[in-house]
């Protein structure tokens, strides 16, 4: 997923490679191992990253967004969030286009440069 990538370097995600199944082709991603030597971070810290780091806002509990793009699956309830008390590493967060997808890469492959 290259916004992904953009977005959470520290758990990017690898293309491996596609495969068929019962419902069509399917990519197949492999993302980095993190051992349970990891810490979940606070709400406090995950808010942080993805307001000031990343200019989103919060809409709703634990679904922040903006023009572009709204990520949710992001809490210190679960343990899709971790940290090794620098780096936060987001894991299989959902990320969802609010505009068509060309337009959402567009935007963030300029804030690259």
């Amino acid at each position: 997923h290259l916004i992904h990538n953009i977005l959470f370097p520290s758990t990017r995600y690898n293309f491996i490679g596609i495969s068929e199944d019962f419902d069509g082709i399917r990519i197949i991603l492999q993302q980095k191992y993190l051992s349970n030597q990891y810490s979940t971070p606070t709400q406090s810290d995950i808010d942080d990253y993805l307001i000031q780091g990343l200019g989103l806002q919060i809409e709703r509990r634990y679904y922040y967004a903006n023009d572009y793009i709204a990520i949710t699956d992001v809490s210190a309830e679960s343990d899709n969030v971790l940290s090794d008390g620098s780096t936060l590493y987001f894991i299989d967060p959902i990320i969802k286009f609010k505009k068509p997808a060309i337009e959402v890469l567009d935007y963030y492959y300029s804030l690259l440069k």
